[in-house]
């Protein structure tokens, strides 16, 4: 994942790894793929009342994760994975990174 983030150890999902091992792993194996969104939107939205939800630390990588996505021109759409977390400048940024 670490490599698919060009190297921004800030944005690296350290407690989706922790607790969550096995999203994180279907993330890094979709990453760039049109399925991406689609699996983002599965994890934030959740269409099973009966889900507890992630626990906000959690959450919150997972949004960021869909931001970067989207930023870095992976996106089928934009804003299709989820909220945005990011600033104009950090998606700016992130997009440059990954051209």
């Amino acid at each position: 994942m670490l490599r698919q983030l060009d190297g921004n150890a800030d944005a690296y999902p350290h407690e989706l790894e922790r607790h969550f091992p096995h999203a994180l792993a279907r993330i890094t194996a979709l990453w760039g793929s049109p399925e991406m969104d689609a699996y983002f939107a599965s994890l934030l939205f959740s269409d099973r009342p009966c889900r507890q939800g992630f626990p906000p630390a959690v959450a919150m990588e997972i949004s960021r994760l869909s931001a970067i996505h989207e930023a870095l021109g992976l996106s089928k759409d934009p804003m299709a994975g989820g909220w945005n977390t990011f600033t104009d400048g950090d998606a700016e940024r992130l997009a440059k990174q990954g051209s």
